[in-house]
């Protein structure tokens, strides 16, 4: 990737443009493919230009241990989902200059492999890690500045 400018990754307060960055898998925490690929080494490569940027994963149980020992709980929630609410947990890292955030629910985002068809929640799995990535917004974004 060709380098960034000086000055262009800043806004007018010269503070550091934040980035939220979803995905629903990153290497080293878990892949199948190109995407985890990405997901994994652009976050790093945006961090090392100046940008204040947090990537948001489902905590899935395909996470080695020693990366899922490490995670600090920062929230939990209750999250509607059509007619249930559900459990809705929120874990961080920090790993090679980035900090990831975790959502936790063991009912759709837990299966051990993450294309894995279990009682039709395939579907389903991704998106709830749309909703609940757009409904934690906020809380990422307060823990995102210390507020």
């Amino acid at each position: 990737m060709p380098p960034v400018k000086e000055g262009t990754m800043k806004n007018e307060a010269k503070k550091p443009i934040k980035i939220l960055f979803a995905s629903f898998e990153a290497e080293p925490f878990m892949k199948t493919g190109g995407l985890g690929d990405v997901a994994g080494s652009l976050p790093a490569y945006i961090a090392g230009a100046g940008y204040d940027i947090r990537v948001i994963l489902p905590k899935l149980s395909v996470i080695p241990e020693k990366y899922r020992a490490k995670m600090e709980p920062v929230a939990c929630f209750d999250v509607q989902l059509s007619w249930r609410r559900q459990y809705c947990g929120l874990l961080t890292l920090r790993h090679k200059g980035v900090t990831y955030y975790f959502l936790d629910n063991e009912y759709y985002l837990v299966e051990a492999c993450l294309d894995s068809v279990i009682d039709g929640k395939v579907n389903n799995k991704f998106a709830v890690l749309c909703e609940w990535v757009d409904l934690l917004e906020s809380a990422v974004t307060r823990s995102h500045t210390g507020s």
